[in-house]
């Protein structure tokens, strides 16, 4: 078993605070976004989607979701969280009763996902990854076992790959949820909490960023590739190397890449066996799980899930020409153990 005192959020003092002792100037406070009831999409983030066409900001928001679903934010590091992110959610720690029977019947193929009002993109994109394919829902099933106490055991690692037991008997109200209910990735989520603490809230996992759900699940480094204007290591890895990439997913393996820049644009989506030209937005700091590569582009799935204003959860294509553009990292896992 492992588990934490119960955090509380980091407010913008506290972050300055920090930020003043490792001799870092603090940027101005925050004036908190003004949020729709119920909704949890801030204004100014509903305004900004309703605007944007195709455009390249770097930089330019955080993972408030869009998709009038969630507050997430997922920035990087504390000068970033006060220029312009918050970690306020409404429900910080787990608060109702872990699902039952999750464990007694077939996992799905990761389609219904749903991240919720927290900013843990770089989590659920990974157990996305992982239950679309039959071996990682079969190293899923080693991850999460029924346990005799009661709810479940999950098993994480330490950043030294130690293995660590984590006890699970709720979870986020507000938080991840498959087919609109808590499942098998509301689990995963409440057991990283207890590692992770308010990192699952504010989208700062303290090993790292994009990477950390994939080290955490793994207990080992994933190859990782920034993309850089001066260089196409990053989108040649992912598209040269696609039989490779395509062969590490299937093993179980998981893609997850994170976004540099808001756009929107034209593309293949996949609907019933078929692929029509939709119109499609990604966002910046966000990130999306590669479900298949090819010499030309990738096709990748965001972790909002089905419904979602942005994409409505269909897998779309992101042609290598873009790659460079949208993303800024990319991170190739090992299968779980």
């Amino acid at each position: 078993m492992d588990s934490r005192n119960t955090p509380t959020s980091r407010t913008n003092s506290q972050i300055a605070e920090n930020l003043a002792n490792k001799g870092m100037p603090a940027a101005p406070p925050i004036i908190p976004p003004k949020v729709l009831p119920g909704v949890g999409v801030s204004v100014q983030a509903e305004a900004q989607a309703e605007t944007t066409t195709e455009v390249d900001k770097k930089g330019s928001s955080d993972d408030s979701e869009r998709t009038g679903r969630s507050t997430a934010a997922n920035g990087g590091t504390d000068a970033e969280l006060l220029a312009g992110h918050s970690c306020e959610v409404e429900v910080e720690e787990p608060d109702v009763p872990a699902p039952k029977g999750v464990l007694d019947k077939p996992m799905s193929d990761g389609s219904g996902i749903e991240q919720g009002q927290h900013g843990d993109c770089w989590l659920v994109a990974t157990v996305v990854g992982l239950q679309g394919t039959e071996e990682g829902r079969n190293g899923l099933a080693r991850t999460v076992t029924a346990s005799p106490q009661g709810g479940y055991d999950v098993r994480l690692y330490d950043p030294d790959g130690t293995e660590r037991t984590v006890h699970v008997t709720k979870v986020f109200s507000n938080g991840s949820k498959e087919n609109g209910r808590p499942g098998l990735v509301s689990i995963i989520e409440a057991a990283v909490w207890q590692r992770e603490q308010d990192r699952v809230h504010c989208g700062t996992p303290s090993r790292g960023g994009l990477e950390a759900a994939q080290q955490l699940l793994t207990g080992k480094d994933p190859e990782d590739h920034g993309m850089y204007p001066w260089t196409n290591k990053a989108a040649d890895r992912v598209t040269n190397d696609h039989k490779d990439i395509n062969q590490r997913i299937a093993e179980g393996g998981t893609v997850i890449m994170s976004t540099s820049s808001d756009a929107t644009f034209n593309t293949r989506v996949r609907v019933d066996g078929k692929e029509p030209t939709r119109q499609v937005k990604m966002v910046d700091h966000h990130v999306y799980t590669v479900v298949e590569s090819s010499a030309d582009g990738v096709w990748v799935r965001n972790p909002w899930g089905p419904g979602n204003r942005n994409d409505d959860g269909y897998t779309f294509f992101v042609p290598k020409g873009r790659i460079n553009d949208l993303f800024k990292a990319v991170s190739i896992s090992s299968p779980l153990p």
